[in-house]
């Protein structure tokens, strides 16, 4: 079996887990190859960046994730998720405030270090 034919099967099997049994089980071959289309065409596409990892701090794991690409959603589906997801929250400014510190931290010490007024 190919990768291709697997991921279609995978894609096909998750549809069909969210169906009652009796419905899911009814599908004829047919059917259920035309479920196989919609669910293939539905799968979720990489974007262009697309940056994660995990940061160990204070014995904790944070997991950080940054993506960018084209806008797919909807006007109605971004308008709902802002009002889900703020982005002027406590927890984003302190992020923001901590990033900028080490990022022109890190950028002063390099000046420092290449300007000969700190050396090591």
């Amino acid at each position: 079996m190919s990768g291709e034919s697997t991921l279609r099967e995978i894609r096909l099997q998750g549809l069909l887990a969210r169906l009652p049994k009796p419905v899911a089980e009814g599908f004829t071959a047919r059917q259920r190859e035309a479920l196989a289309d919609i669910a293939d065409s539905l799968a979720w596409r990489g974007y262009p960046v697309n940056v994660r990892f995990h940061l160990r701090l204070l014995g904790r794991t944070l997991f950080v994730a940054a993506t960018a690409g084209a806008e797919r959603r909807g006007p109605e589906r971004v308008y709902r998720e802002r009002r889900l997801h703020p982005l002027a929250t406590l927890g984003n400014l302190l992020f923001l405030f901590v990033a900028s510190v080490a990022f022109y931290g890190v950028t002063g010490l390099g000046v420092m270090v290449l300007s000969g007024i700190v050396e090591f």
